[in-house]
């Protein structure tokens, strides 16, 4: 048996899951492999630290939390505005009365940001300009039209 099934093996003894065979197996492996043994002793000292830690308390907001989800699921399944205020409430925990104010908020700054934009004066007007013509243009070794003409 190599050393890491032996590992499974005690581990799967401690929880109470090993069989029999497998356990005689890997203390058969501990009579002989060191760190198979001081793993086993940590183990053994891990699961008694464990079982003798004390229980901590929980708070009773958290039962109450707990208490509230069936309550919580059923209105979720109901209109909008049902599933809306229980978002609010139970799982943000805000309070309606700050939401329709930071609403409000919002529509106020937004309405003030586009009466700002559409104030005359603010934005350039824009000028748009026609080239009617443009000067000549010498090209060197090519003869226009017009000395053509001549000629």
């Amino acid at each position: 048996m190599n050393c890491e099934s032996c590992q499974e093996t005690l581990s799967a003894f401690i929880d109470g899951d090993a069989s029999e065979h497998d356990a005689a197996s890997a203390f058969q492996h501990l009579s002989e492999c060191k760190v198979c043994r001081s793993f086993f002793t940590l183990t053994i000292d891990l699961e008694h630290s464990l079982r003798t830690m004390p229980v901590p308390d929980i708070p009773a907001r958290v039962d109450h939390r707990v208490i509230q989800i069936p309550a919580r699921e059923k209105a979720w399944k109901e209109d909008w505005f049902t599933r809306l205020t229980s978002l609010l409430q139970h799982r943000l925990s805000v309070p309606l009365p700050a939401v329709a104010g930071a609403v409000g908020f919002l529509l106020v700054a937004l309405g003030f940001s586009f009466w700002l934009l559409t104030r005359p004066g603010l934005i350039p007007q824009q000028q748009i300009i026609y080239v009617v013509s443009t000067p000549p243009v010498e090209v060197y070794g090519l003869r226009t039209p017009s000395e053509n003409a001549q000629q």
